[in-house]
């Protein structure tokens, strides 16, 4: 989207300057053409890319660390596996951790 809006601002521009009308009123009127919203969100955008996903948020990711507890009861022996997640909060909230179960196997 900024690629053609760049693009597009600069035919404008070399068309103005063309018509004679001058290559600043050519890509000032092209730039006007492209609504607010948009400039907003792609900068908005800009910034959470290059903060690393700190002002919309990450998705949950496994850390690598793992846990697995033997629970020796009246019942009997049961297992639980854990995997440790993290994930960045929205607005600069900082990252969050969490710990998820999963099925043990037969090995």
């Amino acid at each position: 989207m900024a690629y053609g809006a760049g693009t597009y601002a600069l035919a404008g521009g070399l068309g103005s300057l063309a018509a004679g009308g001058g290559f600043a009123a050519g890509v000032s009127g092209a730039f006007a053409a492209v609504p607010v919203v948009g400039w907003i969100a792609l900068a908005a955008m800009a910034i959470d890319y290059l903060s690393g996903g700190n002002l919309f948020g990450t998705a949950a990711k496994p850390t690598g660390n793992t846990t697995q507890n033997v629970l020796i009861g009246q019942e009997g022996a049961s297992v639980q596996n854990q995997y440790e997640t993290k994930k960045k909060e929205a607005f600069f909230g900082g990252n969050s951790y969490s710990w998820k179960d999963f099925a043990a196997t037969d090995d």
